[in-house]
């Protein structure tokens, strides 16, 4: 399902979630980028989450690309694909990008590299193998169409009306979720 999925609607299907070697959430919702990776570790790491998981934190030191490239190739003895979670790895990707786009172009399959960014310009050149041969996952409000740059409240309050319904057990008329959404603003969760 190569393309770009929009974090929504990922998390409320349940189904379905990529399993590229190469998969890049983006976007500025921190809740949906936790929603989506918390998906992701359940998908990739059935049974024990923690067994083939390596998280590395970029803020303040990005991990080497060593490091990265030893951990998707360390297998588990308990079995399962390595996944290896690089968080807020914008620095890192700027300084891997050629790195990044070789293994874009050829994603490994005996692990999963996952990148959580705030910053992912879609014309670059490792967007587009990212798009081609990964998983790009937009992790922001949904916009309204066009060239607006609005967020769709109205699309926003029909997912929190989902949302309370298949987390909570709550059911929400539309005219409650919209209110909701203009109360609070367009926040997920």
């Amino acid at each position: 399902m190569p393309g770009v999925l929009h974090a929504a609607d990922l998390v409320l299907s349940g189904k379905d979630w990529p399993a590229a070697g190469l998969i890049v959430l983006f976007g500025d919702d921190r809740f949906l980028k936790s929603q989506v990776l918390a998906g992701l570790r359940q998908h990739l790491t059935p049974g024990d989450a923690e067994a083939s998981l390596a998280s590395h934190d970029a803020q303040e030191q990005a991990p080497s690309w060593a490091d990265v490239v030893q951990s998707l190739r360390t297998t588990s003895l308990f079995g399962g694909r390595p996944v290896v979670i690089v968080r807020s790895a914008d620095r890192f990707v700027s300084a891997q990008r050629e790195r990044l786009e070789a293994l874009a172009a050829a994603p490994p399959s005996s692990g999963v590299l996952v990148l959580e960014v705030d910053q992912w310009p879609p014309q670059t050149r490792l967007a587009k193998l990212v798009e081609q041969h990964g998983q790009a996952i937009d992790c922001r409000a949904p916009m309204k169409g066009g060239k607006s740059q609005a967020v769709d409240e109205a699309r926003v309050a029909r997912w929190v009306a989902a949302w309370g319904r298949k987390r909570h057990g709550v059911a929400l008329e539309a005219e409650a979720a919209r209110l909701l959404v203009e109360l609070t603003g367009p926040l997920y969760g």
